[in-house]
């Protein structure tokens, strides 16, 4: 049951990274659902109770980016934000233009990351 709190999604492949992002935004009053791959959240995930999703870009064999693609087809005004932590290929420039709310090297900056979905949950 959802008592009016905001349901974010997060998609990693890294158990540590959910598990401590899980732990941020709980205590942040947030409702949290953990996917360990895009796909599995694709197949799993009811979208329209879901307010925000963060996702890793660099996982297989679905990446963040391709996730994002495809969230946009199915629920456009879905807002996602995207992390990561290695160099990745594609500018901030270019993945706002995919339709990235925000874009977040690792380690994340907490604050940063909550200011951040408290501006897409709005």
């Amino acid at each position: 049951m959802r008592f009016n709190q905001r349901m974010v999604a997060i998609v990693d492949d890294e158990r540590r990274v959910l598990e401590s992002l899980q732990n941020l935004l709980e205590s942040a009053g947030y409702q949290v659902l953990l996917f360990d791959s895009a796909r599995v959240m694709l197949e799993e995930a009811k979208l329209e109770e879901v307010d925000c999703v963060i996702s890793d870009i660099h996982m297989a064999p679905i990446n963040g980016r391709e996730l994002l693609v495809t969230l946009q087809g199915r629920a456009p005004a879905l807002p996602v934000i995207l992390i990561t932590g290695r160099e990745s290929a594609e500018s901030s420039a270019e993945l706002h233009a995919l339709g990235a709310r925000f874009f977040f090297r690792k380690p994340l900056q907490s604050r940063a990351l909550l200011d951040a979905i408290a501006s897409c949950v709005v």
